[in-house]
């Protein structure tokens, strides 16, 4: 069968590259075994009907391919599609015995953010840096098997991710050996957390530690948030959903808001890996003051990576469709020479390039 114009505009572009692409590849990836698996991986997601464009649906009979860039979808259709995905996801991790990294890189896959997304990629991974072994051996097989779904509750409706100014509070009561969370304000609501709208049966709190009347500052704490028994929400704490954000994006996401009323929870709850509080009280900081922030540093360093992953391949995309795709005649003189007749690639456009 002979290529039509498209592919061989890609297969000439394909051939004038001036550097190893395999070496390249190896670079990002690391190994040939690597990229092979990688390959398994995507081919698993891509053959998959339940993450497959087509059969993203408003409802049962009308498909997302004929609504423009979704809109129209209601904010219960589109959770329930982010929770069904989700579920496949965990289907695949347990079909075909997939490592919790595998899993993650089938997620980036996906191409949506799910409800799940910052249980995986925060609640997990926070709870191993920032926890005890002790605290990691009990909560990380609870949290890997999905017996609870956890998010992370940093911003607040006050004063964003801004450490320094949160409003809620952890205060020690020794005689019950508990910590009472609090939200002092209406504006120390942890707000627009992902998971925690519709999902959640933990959070990860970033909360000021009071001791005696004594601020130490944010930390850590794992607080439960609903029962497993019957998914409501504890006495103490108020949460729900907050609506779907302003731009598309998120969409699948249970966006949610929480705030407590004198709240107790155990303190064994305050990951204690760096800064740790004794029994009779007695706080022990950690050995640099800016351990326990390690955990949104991790989060910010990963949001750097995938947002470069993702320009990586919104360029790949971009590049690719500018090169087959054919608008106008420029001079003669800047002519394809090969196809004189066609019009011009639009990748061959100066400002097309700069952008790019």
């Amino acid at each position: 069968m002979a290529q039509t114009q498209p592919c061989k505009d890609l297969t000439a572009a394909r051939a004038k590259t001036t550097f190893p692409v395999i070496d390249l590849t190896r670079y990002i990836y690391g190994s040939d075994e690597n990229i092979a698996r990688r390959r398994e991986l995507a081919s698993l997601v891509a053959n998959d009907p339940v993450f497959a464009n087509e059969n993203r649906q408003v409802d049962s009979s009308t498909p997302v391919r004929a609504i423009v860039l979704w809109v129209g979808l209601s904010r219960v259709q589109e959770v329930k599609q982010g929770l069904a995905m989700s579920y496949r996801l965990y289907q695949l991790k347990e079909q075909h015995n997939l490592t919790q990294e595998e899993m993650l890189t089938c997620l980036k896959f996906i191409d949506e953010l799910l409800p799940v997304s910052l249980h995986e990629t925060a609640f997990i991974p926070i709870i191993d840096a920032q926890g005890t072994e002790e605290q990691a051996k009990y909560w990380g097989p609870l949290a890997e098997k999905h017996q609870i779904i956890g998010c992370y509750a940093q911003t607040e409706l006050g004063h964003g991710s801004n450490l320094s100014e949160l409003e809620t509070t952890a205060v020690l009561n020794k005689d019950t050996d508990e910590w009472i969370i609090h939200s002092s304000s209406f504006t120390a609501s942890k707000w627009w957390i992902g998971g925690l709208g519709a999902i959640a049966t933990h959070a990860l709190i970033q909360a000021r530690l009071l001791i005696d009347g004594k601020d130490y500052g944010a930390h850590g704490f794992i607080v439960p948030i609903r029962s497993l028994k019957d998914h409501r929400p504890f006495p103490g704490v108020k949460v729900g959903d907050i609506g779907p954000k302003a731009y598309g994006g998120f969409s699948k996401i249970d966006n949610g808001f929480v705030c407590f009323e004198h709240y107790a929870i155990p303190r064994e709850n305050m990951l204690m890996r760096f800064a740790k509080v004794t029994r009779d009280g007695q706080y022990i900081k950690p050995l640099h003051s800016k351990l326990s922030y390690g955990s949104m540093v991790l989060l910010r360093s990963l949001m750097i990576f995938d947002s470069g992953m993702a320009m990586a391949r919104a360029a790949t995309i971009a590049t690719r469709y500018a090169t087959v795709r054919r608008q106008s005649h420029v001079p003669t003189s800047r002519r394809d020479t090969e196809n004189p007749d066609l019009e011009t690639q639009v990748i061959n456009y100066p400002m097309v390039q700069s952008r790019l």
